[in-house]
C-alpha cells in the first residue's frame, strides 16, 4: 500500500512537471494538445517504473519510450466525439507498456527533453518550452498538492462559473424561475474550449459551459446524472442554454476565470468571478463531499455494500500488504 501511494505521488509529480516544461496548461492545450494524454503518459511511466522496481537506467528508458507513446488532440471539441474519453486510459496504457519494455531491456532515447531534433519539448512545445521546470524545486514543491478534485461532472473550465452562479442566486435570493438573463465574460481559450452548444453526446455536453449553467439552474446540481441521456434532452435545459450569453473579453488572461452576471426578473443584477473554484487546493472539497462523489460514481457500477467495503479499504490503503486486495471490491 505504501509503495502504491509513493508511485501515485511520483506519477503526478512527473506528469505535471512535463506539462510545466511545455509552458504550462494554457500554452500546451491552447496549441491543440490534450495534456492528459501527452503528459500523462510520462506520469504513468514513472509510477509504473517505481512499482516494477526499475533502476535508473531502466527508468530513463521507460520515460524515453513513453515519449513515443505521447499524443492526444483537442479535435474532439468540435463535434463532441468520444476520443477524449480514451486519453487518460491510453496514457496509462502507454506508461505501463513503456515501463514493461524497459524492464525487458528495450532502450529509449536518453535525450528526450534536451534541445535536440526529435526531442519532446522541441517538437511539441518549440515556442513555449521551459525545460527548467522539469526539476525546479524537485523534492521541495510537490505537484500533487496543486491538483484539483472536480466536484462537477464537467470540464474544469466550467467550474468557476458554476460556483459563481450558485453564489449569485443566493446573494440575489432568487430561484431559477426568477432569473431573467445570464451573461458570461470569458477569455478566448475558454470560449474555444467550452463555448459550444452541442449536447447530443455526453462528451459534448460535459465540455459545454452553457449546459453546465443550465443544468445548475434547472436541476440544482452538475453531478454525473445531470448529463444522462434524459437530462440532455430536457426542454427546460435547452431553454436556458438559449438564454445564456457568452462574450469574449480580450482583457482577460488565458488563465483567468470568467465573470458571471445574473439579472433577475425584477431588474436587479449582480456579477461575480470565483478565482478559486471549489475543489481547488485553495478551496478543497470536504471529506463528506468527497465521499458523496465517490458513492455517486462507484454506485453506478457496484452494489452499495461493495462501495462501502471498498471505501473502507481505501481509507487504510497505506496499511495493505498488497493492493491486490482492492480487486475484490472492484469486480
Amino acid at each position: 500500500g505504501q509503495t502504491f501511494i509513493v508511485a501515485v505521488v511520483i506519477g503526478y509529480e512527473i506528469g505535471r512537471r512535463v506539462l510545466e516544461a511545455c509552458g504550462s496548461y494554457s500554452a500546451h492545450n491552447g496549441a491543440g494538445w490534450h495534456s492528459t494524454a501527452t503528459c500523462g503518459v510520462f506520469g504513468a511511466a514513472a509510477a509504473s517504473a517505481r512499482i516494477l522496481g526499475l533502476d535508473t537506467t531502466q527508468t530513463l528508458s521507460a520515460l524515453g519510450i513513453a515519449g513515443s507513446f505521447s499524443g492526444g488532440l483537442w479535435a474532439f471539441i468540435h463535434d463532441g466525439s468520444q476520443s477524449k474519453k480514451l486519453h487518460s486510459g491510453r496514457a496509462a496504457e502507454g506508461g505501463l507498456l513503456a515501463a514493461r519494455f524497459a524492464q525487458q531491456g528495450i532502450t529509449g532515447p536518453s535525450q528526450l527533453f534536451e534541445d535536440v531534433w526529435g526531442g519532446f519539448l522541441k517538437t511539441l512545445a518549440a515556442e513555449t518550452a521551459a525545460p527548467e521546470a522539469l526539476d525546479q524545486d524537485l523534492g521541495q514543491v510537490w505537484k500533487l498538492a496543486r491538483c484539483s478534485i472536480k466536484p462537477y461532472a464537467a470540464c474544469r473550465g466550467t467550474h468557476s462559473a458554476i460556483d459563481a452562479l450558485g453564489l449569485l442566486l443566493t446573494h440575489l435570493q432568487i430561484s431559477a424561475e426568477q432569473v431573467d438573463d445570464i451573461h458570461i465574460s470569458l477569455c478566448g481559450l475558454l470560449q474555444d474550449m467550452c463555448g459550444g452548444h452541442a449536447v447530443a453526446s455526453l462528451a459534448a455536453a460535459q465540455m459545454s459551459l452553457r449546459y453546465a449553467l443550465a443544468a445548475r439552474l434547472v436541476l440544482g446540481h452538475c453531478r454525473l446524472e445531470a448529463y444522462d441521456d434524459a437530462r440532455r434532452s430536457d426542454p427546460r435545459i435547452a431553454h436556458w442554454m438559449s438564454r445564456i450569453r457568452l462574450e469574449v473579453n480580450p482583457l482577460l488572461s488565458e488563465d483567468g476565470e470568467p465573470v458571471v452576471t445574473v439579472r433577475a426578473a425584477d431588474g436587479r443584477q449582480a456579477s461575480l468571478c470565483v478565482d478559486i473554484p471549489l475543489g481547488a487546493p485553495g478551496n478543497p472539497l470536504s471529506d463528506e463531499a468527497l465521499e458523496e462523489k465517490f458513492f455517486s460514481l462507484a454506485g453506478r457500477a457496484l452494489a452499495p455494500q461493495h462501495v462501502q467495503a471498498l471505501l473502507a479499504q481505501l481509507r487504510q490503503v497505506e496499511t495493505l500488504e498488497s493492493v491486490a486486495a482492492l480487486d475484490r471490491g472492484l469486480t
